[in-house]
């Protein structure tokens, strides 16, 4: 059943002004008959009746195709038209298979079709514009969000590299200093210090000086080089779907889970001794 809220140019004309053979009837009462479905809302007209209404009416197009052919063609449209023409509803002013026949018919809903068409394309390309215009407030919305992601980012890298400088400048010494504690234990500490030896070499990655100073400034040069590379991020557009910066906050985490190991071992050798000296 054809919908009734049908989206047409124009509804006053009347085909009898054309043909007195012919039933009046509007354009709405000509797409009730010949559209089987709606595009963009519209009731649109498939090539297939037109060309039926072409065959049947003689069109010039067909002559060609010869005689057996063509009336072949004609039977086809005739059942397909006939089981719309039987239908009341969509009938309602009387069509009869003589009408499929009018030139005049043809070029009517030849000229209604291509109405109908163009009013779809139009609601196609605002369609299009209208999703054309949401994809950039999108895009928009993402650039700028990404743009303010890496501006943060390359703030945070920054104020990363000086705590990198802080950490080496302060936990450096303290690795020294359970080091020497390793190297000096007394008697009594030794059994408490060989319980912590493997601690210590792991929090500290050696029990030699020079080595520990290298793991520092090896540290501070690997923060360097995570600085430089955020700062170097330059933001392009087309890279919007998948752009993204590197994990600060995990690299901020690691120095601080490095200071509490040091601090907390440092402190408990300090402790220990003090203790067995007293």
């Amino acid at each position: 059943m054809f919908k009734k809220h049908l989206t047409i140019i124009a509804t006053g004309a009347v085909l009898a002004a054309c043909n007195p053979g012919l039933p009046e009837a509007t354009d709405e009462q000509l797409l009730m008959l010949f559209s089987e479905h709606e595009t963009m809302g519209v009731a649109a007209i498939h090539r297939n009746a037109v060309e039926c209404l072409e065959i049947l009416s003689g069109d010039s197009l067909y002559v060609d195709l010869g005689p057996e052919l063509r009336g072949q063609l004609k039977t086809n449209c005739r059942q397909a038209l006939d089981k719309v023409l039987q239908d009341a509803d969509r009938n309602p002013v009387g069509f009869t298979m003589a009408h499929m026949e009018s030139p005049d018919l043809t070029e009517r809903v030849k000229k209604l079709r291509q109405t109908q068409d163009a009013r779809i394309d139009e609601l196609r390309e605002q369609q299009r514009a209208a999703k054309a215009e949401q994809q950039q407030l999108e895009n928009d919305a993402l650039d700028h969000q990404n743009r303010k992601t890496l501006k943060q980012a390359k703030l945070d890298a920054a104020q990363y590299l000086e705590r990198a400088k802080t950490f080496v400048e302060t936990m450096e010494p303290k690795c020294q200093e359970l080091v020497e504690l390793q190297e000096k234990k007394t008697e009594r500490e030794v059994m408490f210090l060989q319980k912590l030896s493997l601690r210590i070499y792991n929090t500290c990655s050696s029990y030699d000086p020079k080595k520990v100073s290298d793991r520092f400034q090896k540290n501070l040069r690997s923060a360097e080089e995570f600085n430089a590379r955020i700062q170097a991020i330059t933001y392009l557009p087309h890279e919007r779907g998948y752009f993204s910066v590197p994990d600060i906050e995990f690299e901020s985490d690691f120095l601080a889970r490095e200071q509490a190991k040091i601090e907390e071992l440092l402190s408990e050798v300090k402790s220990q001794i003090e203790h067995n000296n007293s």
